[in-house]
């Protein structure tokens, strides 16, 4: 008796579903669920990444702006500044494609470190060079998407969370005076990328 073949859509489907689950049972992602909130999705990391990424690269576009109406009046400090605030948005850009990309949880757990610790340093220089009051409201939307993503599982339950330095800080007992930096826009979830969902297909039908 001669098996009957499978109708394409059928078959199709099949291995759709195959290659999605292959994903979803990765080291890394399920190290992730399993130490994260067991109500999160695949999406909810995703969309708290994304926008993680877009948090950090408003601060750091904002900061340059700011720096570009100074002009020769830029000094070293705000020159550090700006390379910690850069360096910031690159760790966060890299995190959003490790984890987009099943990487190992260990790199991921590095990344996520370096994240956390970029935050930490950029904000306390920022309050002893006399940023912090203007950039506050930044650093405050970073750190809420990278909490998130702690509680998904992003934190290497290993290693001790730096502190981060709420408030600005005060220099010779009065508050420094900077020019004041305009205050970030609302970021909301359903502004994640596209490209996101396009690399996600072309995975699935290569």
């Amino acid at each position: 008796m001669n098996a009957q073949p499978i109708p394409a859509p059928v078959f199709l489907r099949l291995v759709a579903l195959c290659f999605v689950l292959s994903i979803c049972s990765t080291p890394a992602t399920a190290q992730f669920f399993r130490n994260g909130n067991r109500d999160m999705t695949a999406g909810t990391v995703a969309g708290d990444l994304n926008l993680l990424e877009d948090a950090t690269r408003q601060t750091s576009v904002a900061f340059d702006t700011h720096l570009e109406s100074r002009r020769n009046q830029i000094t070293k400090v705000e020159t550090r500044l700006n390379l910690l605030l850069v360096a910031l948005r690159g760790d966060a850009a890299t995190l959003r494609q490790q984890v987009n990309g099943n990487s190992d949880p260990e790199d991921v757990y590095r990344t996520f470190h370096l994240v956390e610790y970029g935050l930490a340093n950029a904000w306390g220089y920022a309050n002893e060079i006399g940023y912090g009051r203007s950039l506050e409201p930044y650093f405050v939307g970073i750190s809420n998407h990278v909490e998130s993503l702690a509680r998904q599982g992003l934190r290497n339950p290993r290693v001790q969370k730096p502190s981060l330095s709420g408030g600005y800080s005060t220099r010779n007992g009065r508050r420094s005076e900077v020019p004041t930096i305009p205050p970030p826009n609302e970021i909301r979830p359903d502004q994640e990328r596209r490209s996101d969902a396009g690399n996600f297909f072309r995975r699935l039908f290569r």
